[in-house]
C-alpha cells in the first residue's frame, strides 16, 4: 500500500486547542464492526458532525476503506478519558467491532501511518501504546481505568504477538518485551515523565 490520508472530514470538534505529541495510542471503534458495514469514512463523517457535542474524537480512523484524518495533530483529541493522555497522544481508532481483531488491510495501513507519525514527532517505539495502557501511563483523572481497548489486544500476549508478527516496522521487539518486562519499563518512564 502507498499511504494516502483522506482529510476531507477534518474537524476541531471534540478537541483541545493544543497537543504536544509524545505518544501514539491505538484504539478500536467498538461499534458495528467491519462485518456489519462500519467504515473509517463513516466514523470521520460522524465525528465531524457530532464530535463537538459529545466531546469525543480521534486524530485518525483506519479501516479497510483507508485512513481518514479527523482531528489535526496540533490539537488534542478527546479520546482517552485523561487530559494528560489526550494532550500528549496521537490517537488512532481502528474499525473493529467487539469481537473483531484488526484486519490485514488495517494492519498494512498502520504499518505506514504509525512510523510516519513517530518519525515526524520523534516518538519512540516504547511510546506506542494501546488505550488499555493509559491508566498506567498517565497520572490524573482517568474516566475508564484499563478500558478494554483495543478489545482483541487487551491480553498482553495478544498485544505482544500483534507487534511481533504483524507490525515489525512499528516496534522494536526484544526478549524483554516478549516477557512483558518492557511494559513495566514504559510505565516507569511515563510516571517519571508525568509525575
Amino acid at each position: 500500500l502507498t499511504m494516502q490520508i483522506n482529510r476531507e472530514f477534518m474537524t476541531n470538534n471534540g478537541s483541545y486547542s493544543w497537543c504536544d505529541p509524545q505518544w501514539v495510542c491505538l484504539h478500536y471503534t467498538g461499534g458495528l464492526g467491519r462485518a456489519r458495514g462500519e467504515t473509517a469514512r463513516n466514523n470521520a463523517i460522524y465525528y465531524q458532525r457530532e464530535g463537538g457535542d459529545m466531546q469525543v474524537g480521534a486524530h485518525y480512523f483506519v479501516g479497510d476503506d483507508g485512513i481518514y484524518a479527523s482531528t489535526p495533530e496540533g490539537r488534542g483529541a478527546w479520546t482517552q478519558g485523561n487530559y494528560n493522555a489526550n494532550t500528549h497522544c496521537i490517537s488512532i481508532e481502528v474499525v473493529a467491532g467487539e469481537d473483531e481483531a484488526y484486519s490485514e488491510r488495517e494492519i498494512a495501513y498502520l504499518q505506514e501511518l504509525v512510523p510516519d507519525i513517530m518519525r515526524r514527532h520523534s516518538i519512540s517505539a516504547a511510546h506506542v501504546i494501546r488505550h488499555y495502557d493509559v491508566a498506567d501511563c498517565f497520572t490524573g483523572r482517568t474516566i475508564d481505568p484499563h478500558k478494554w481497548c483495543p478489545r482483541a489486544y487487551v491480553d498482553n500476549g495478544a498485544w505482544a504477538a500483534l507487534k511481533k508478527a504483524n507490525l515489525p516496522t512499528m516496534f522494536y521487539m526484544s526478549k524483554m518485551d516478549e516477557d512483558n518486562a518492557n511494559y513495566y519499563k514504559v510505565v516507569d518512564d511515563l510516571r517519571a515523565q508525568f509525575g
